[in-house]
């Protein structure tokens, strides 16, 4: 029986009717979060969904967002979890066993599906819902909510049917979800050559009897690949496994051999009622596909898919086994962690493999000067004048950059915790015991219009670092605390730096000086210089005779199986294996010095035209630093693409990166005495990627986006693909990845390529060409002072500088009188740096405040890190787990940031 309104609350209802709306499916509502904070619908008070703008807010947000949006009608939402009554124990456990047994991990994570899992209470969930009615909402002052019971006869039916229609939706998260699934659906793409698959009738049949798979090339009884048309069983191509190569490539050689006419092929072992590992080794797809008509192709063959269960790993299975080292270490896996909780120690819930986002936001907001911006400027970015102007609480920033800082940097979710209670959480295995939030709107708003980032694959952190900190610029330009949209704070200019580069004629002798901007340190890791070439040597011979000797006993275990023994050889086989498991991949150790000096040496090139000559020849190039940045993001190159297979691999080395690094010998010291510069000439790039006399970089060409996406799996960074597509005219992926080769080590292979590259002889910059600002000023109607200034402030970006004329408008003169004022320098300000970021400078003796390490075979998998020193105490950051670290496996990293010490206390 439905409880009688207040006559008082039913007038209040319809009061605010006015503004009421109901959402369609297609329209955005905040039914699982705040739009402010990370408080959710399970939380003590529960969330409110405004019935005006279908956002949602927890009660601390709720007097300032009906003030704000005039709303005084919310849809109150309060969930509770019941944990699930064990019904019978003994067959709980039985069950547990038999769930543990068959979750072998196939993706390299914790918590997520596929990986490594947490301990997890089952739990049901109560749902109560409520119409409430807020009075008198005053700015943060206390509101009076009266809550409706809902459903309830009484309410007028329009406001019930708006009500319902919020409690049903879809919701922003599961309407997100959906897209980021669609966006990575078949993340195997389905064969063309699937559908008509030519299928040679030629008697031939496979048995189902996995004992007598082996390789028609090697006799191999591992890694095999069954060819889909003609039924040839072939070895896959080379893996190393334990420390046993399995694999010869014979399955891809009778592809080659049969002149291309079969491309599809099925690993053996990998087969059951639910699918396999399907390889194409066509040209156009050369990739892991999905077949469709799998079981039937296997029919063809005599193959039942009913019939078979799984025996080999897949790729993916391989990958884990192969890394399980590493994970062990970098992860600490086993070692007895205490976690840790309170202001700082927050964990990030894995959203789908998006530890590399959960990485590099724990490494930012672990900087004091993130959280003063956004834990000290909370009230006044959110809350303050320029809340009015934003509409979108989701889609701004800045507003979920505070939310992320009240979540991680703040007692709000994560009370602090005594030792005692630490340790008692560790003895108990706690997973709980440290909270976390999900940065959904974050990863969402970061990932906007994003071919990567919006997607569910997994990603290189250090270009998702680069990708948020050329946001933030952008939103802390546009959105600062004065009236003219000044903001002296820029997170991006904590890590910028400038460089200078000489170059030295070697005939004349004549130099050249020219320096550009940067955000990363990226170092090559030169294995050659390994200290023990000798270890790992001796390391691959044992594994060779390893091989050898296991190859000779399977020949014999197979020509001696009896009819009833072939189960049992091949059972003495993995045992076999299993003892063979001791041996620790031998990994070459380079010391950092040796990493450090391919940024410092001097760098010859070849065909450098000098204007002192007038023609080409043989020059120095050296780089050194101009400035110290405050904060120094160090990234350790550890992918490549491997030429045989064209596919991004990782770097295997262990390099003593030290705590403190002092790079104060290499500062720039400009023009010497006794040094003579070139003559001034229009000296640019050249398409092949060296300095040469006239064009434009760029030149009108336009990287083919197609050939861009097949090489971005390779693990280029966007700018490099794009580089390497304008050297060879776009004329292929093949020939673009050969130029990238040549190329790795240029010092702007990762810079955006831009219309004009000049540089002069002296220490500061030319400005854009004539016909750049022209044609940008036609374009917008701004004049070419305006379109000069844009230009130089986005080092001759065309789209950038439009940006940025929009972004200054209510103070364009000014803006345009600050940049062409300025006057690179020390300390000064950035001429190219998007509207005047200032650069910071130092002594060059930098700490290490934490770092990035990642598990995995290339950057389209595994699993991202983050290692943070806080108080003086290594900690480890792994999604949900925060715990004090025992031993940060500070030499296995990839990504590093270090914090200058003069700066330290600033």
């Amino acid at each position: 029986m439905t409880t009688p309104l207040d006559r008082t609350v039913l007038t209040a209802i319809r009061a605010g009717m006015g503004s009421v709306r109901a959402p369609g499916s297609h329209d955005k509502v905040y039914k699982d979060e705040c739009l402010y904070s990370f408080d959710t619908p399970f939380s003590p008070d529960g969330l409110y969904v405004n019935l005006k703008t279908w956002g949602g807010v927890g009660k601390d947000f709720l007097s300032f967002d009906s003030g704000k949006t005039g709303n005084t009608l919310y849809v109150h939402l309060k969930y509770t979890k019941l944990p699930v009554a064990e019904e019978n124990a003994a067959g709980n456990e039985a069950k547990a066993d038999a769930e543990a047994a068959s979750e072998c991990p196939t993706v390299l994570g914790i918590g997520v599906e596929g990986g490594f899992k947490l301990d997890s209470q089952k739990y049901e969930v109560v749902k109560e819902a409520a119409l409430a009615v807020v009075s008198s909402p005053n700015g943060d002052a206390e509101p009076r909510v009266q809550r409706v019971v809902f459903p309830n006869e009484e309410l007028p039916e329009f406001l019930s049917r708006a009500v319902q229609v919020i409690l049903d939706h879809q919701g922003v998260t599961s309407q997100t979800d959906e897209a980021a699934w669609l966006a990575d659906e078949d993340p195997r793409p389905i064969s063309k050559y699937a559908e008509g698959l030519m299928q040679l009738e030629n008697g031939v049949k496979i048995s189902s009897d996995p004992s007598t798979w082996k390789c028609a090339d090697s006799g191999q009884t591992q890694n095999l690949w069954l060819n889909l048309s003609d039924g040839y069983i072939g070895s896959g191509r080379a893996q190393v496994v334990n420390g046993e190569t399995i694999g010869t490539g014979a399955a891809l050689k009778h592809f080659e051999a049969t002149h291309g006419m079969y491309p599809l092929a099925v690993k053996l072992g990998t087969i059951t009622p639910h699918g396999a590992d399907v390889y194409s080794y066509a040209a156009d797809e050369d990739c892991m596909v999905t077949d469709p008509k799998l079981a039937e192709h296997l029919r063809h063959f005599g193959i039942d898919v009913m019939g078979l269960e799984k025996t080999d790993k897949s790729l993916a299975e391989l990958e884990i086994e192969g890394q399980r080292w590493a994970f062990s270490r970098i992860t600490e896996a086993g070692a007895h962690l205490l976690p840790l909780r309170g202001p700082g120690y927050v964990g990030l819930r894995n959203l789908g493999n998006s530890c590399y986002m959960n990485s590099v936001l724990q490494l930012l907001f672990a900087l004091p000067e993130i959280q003063e911006q956004y834990v000290g400027r909370f009230e006044e970015l959110v809350k303050g004048e320029r809340a009015a102007a934003v509409t979108d609480p989701a889609g701004d920033l800045l507003t979920q950059m505070c939310k992320l800082a009240q979540g991680l940097c703040t007692a709000r979710y994560a009370p602090l915790a005594t030792e005692e209670e630490r340790k008692e959480a560790a003895e108990n295995n706690d997973t709980n015991f440290t909270p976390s939030v999900e940065p959904r709107m974050f990863k969402v708003l970061m990932g906007k219009q994003h071919p990567e980032f919006s997607t569910g694959r997994q990603q290189d952190a250090a270009e998702y670092l680069e990708h948020v900190l050329e946001k933030l610029m952008r939103a802390e330009r546009m959105g600062g605390a004065g009236s003219k949209g000044e903001n002296p704070f820029s997170t991006e200019g904590l890590f910028k730096y400038l460089v200078e580069e000489r170059l030295e004629c070697v005939e004349s002798g004549k130099v050249r000086y020219a320096e550009k901007s940067d955000l990363f340190l990226r170092l090559m890791i030169p294995v050659e210089a390994a200290v023990n070439r000798e270890e790992v040597r001796k390391f691959k011979e044992r594994k060779q005779e390893t091989e050898e000797e296991k190859k000779e006993k399977k020949k014999q275990k197979l020509t001696g199986v009896s009819d009833g023994g072939g189960e049992g050889g091949i059972g003495e086989s993995i045992s076999m294996t299993k003892d063979e498991k001791e041996e620790q991949e031998v990994l070459p150790i380079v010391p950092f010095s040796a990493c450090l000096d391919t940024f410092s040496q001097a760098e010859d090139l070849e065909d450098y035209y000098s204007s002192a000559l007038g023609r080409k020849g043989p020059a120095q190039k050296r780089v050194r630093f101009r400035t110290f940045p405050r904060y120094l993001a160090l990234q350790l190159k550890r992918y490549y693409v491997d030429t045989q297979t064209w596919q991004g691999k990782k770097l295997e080395a262990v390099v003593d990166v030290p705590e403190q690094l002092d790079l104060r010998s290499l500062r720039a010291k400009g023009l010497q005495e006794g040094e003579a510069l070139m003559p001034e000439g229009a000296v640019e790039e050249t398409k092949d990627g060296k300095e040469g006399e006239g064009g434009e970089e760029g030149g009108g060409v336009t990287p083919d986006q197609m050939m861009a996406a097949q090489m971005e799996s390779m693990g280029f960074s966007a700018n490099a693909i794009a580089r390497a597509l304008f050297a060879v005219s776009n004329a292929g992926v093949e020939q673009a990845t050969a130029w990238l080769f040549e190329h790795l080590d240029d010092a702007n292979i990762n810079e955006p390529i831009t219309l004009s590259s000049s540089s002069s002889s002296s220490s500061s910059t030319k400005g854009p060409a004539a016909a750049e600002v022209g044609n940008l000023a036609a374009m917008l109607g701004f004049t070419d002072e305006q379109a000069k200034a844009a230009l130089t402030a986005t080092d001759g970006n065309m789209e950038r500088a439009a940006d940025w004329l929009f972004s200054h408008a209510d103070d364009l003169a000014g803006a345009v009188a600050e940049v062409l004022g300025n006057v690179t320098g020390v300390g000064g300000k950035d001429e190219g740096g998007e509207g005047g970021v200032e650069y910071s400078d130092g002594e060059g003796v930098y700490r290490l405040v934490g770092f990035i390490s990642h598990v995995g075979k290339n950057l389209g998998s595994g699993h991202y890190v983050a290692h943070i020193k806080k108080d003086g105490q290594w900690a480890i950051f792994d999604d949900q787990k925060v715990a004090a670290s025992e031993a940060p496996p500070m030499d296995l990293g990839y990504l590093y940031v270090y914090r200058r010490e003069d700066a330290m206390d600033v």
